[in-house]
């Protein structure tokens, strides 16, 4: 599925949204539950930019994919 403010929303979230979630990351002892809410942060954006819900079953390669 190809979406033309794709791009854009991906490029927003590298800038805005990406550097808001790993802000002083360098100090931090990242654990699995940290990881966990890390990804979890990113594929909810992802979802969100490619048109997905929750509902809609893809996983998180499909989605990454388009």
């Amino acid at each position: 599925m190809y979406r033309p403010q794709k791009e854009k929303k991906i490029k927003l979230y590298s800038i805005l949204a990406l550097p808001d979630l790993l802000y002083g990351s360098a100090n931090w002892t990242v654990k699995a539950t940290d990881a966990r809410r890390i990804t979890a942060a990113d594929m909810k954006y992802m979802r969100k930019s490619v048109g997905y819900t929750w509902t809609d079953y893809k996983t998180n390669t499909v989605i990454a994919r388009d």
